[in-house]
């Protein structure tokens, strides 16, 4: 089955989305730790299967939907108003991906428990009083947004 023009460009946007989407949050949220998800710690564990379903599995789905869809209609790209808008609506069809990046993000931030239990155990010994130390950062990584605005 050749793909249309219109199936190319949406892999072609999608493509480029997801790719930014994935490395997005194992840069904030380290979801794909898989050495120590199957080591048994469970907040990494948590954070793996919440990212595989909500980061993959379900942009996966969407993307063959609308793949799907876009075989089936008859889309053109003439030089036309009609046509750049064509294309701008099909590069904001695949850019869904970011939307999903923000309902992870969202229950990472409203359950940082269950999500990141050692760094969570890490601010509450932790005192304002003390000086920030090794074993006890001011700041916490980078990589863990919401426990620094529980800070």
């Amino acid at each position: 089955m050749p793909l249309t023009q219109p199936q190319e460009l949406f892999i072609l946007f999608f493509a480029i989305y997801f790719a930014l989407m994935i490395d997005r949050s194992h840069e904030m949220y380290k979801p794909w730790d898989t050495y120590n998800a199957w080591r048994g710690k469970s907040q990494n564990l948590k954070r793996l299967l919440a990212a595989w379903i909500i980061l993959f599995v379900i942009p996966i789905l969407h993307f063959a939907v609308l793949f799907i869809l876009l075989g089936s209609v008859d889309v053109r790209f003439d030089m036309t108003i009609d046509g750049i808008s064509n294309v701008v609506l099909i590069s904001l069809s695949s850019f869904f991906d970011f939307g999903y990046f923000r309902i992870y993000e969202a229950l990472l931030h409203s359950y940082p428990k269950s999500f990141f239990v050692d760094e969570w155990a890490q601010v509450r010994k932790c005192s304002f009083g003390q000086k920030a130390s090794r074993s006890h950062p001011r700041v916490l990584p980078r990589s863990r947004p919401s426990l620094q605005r529980l800070w």
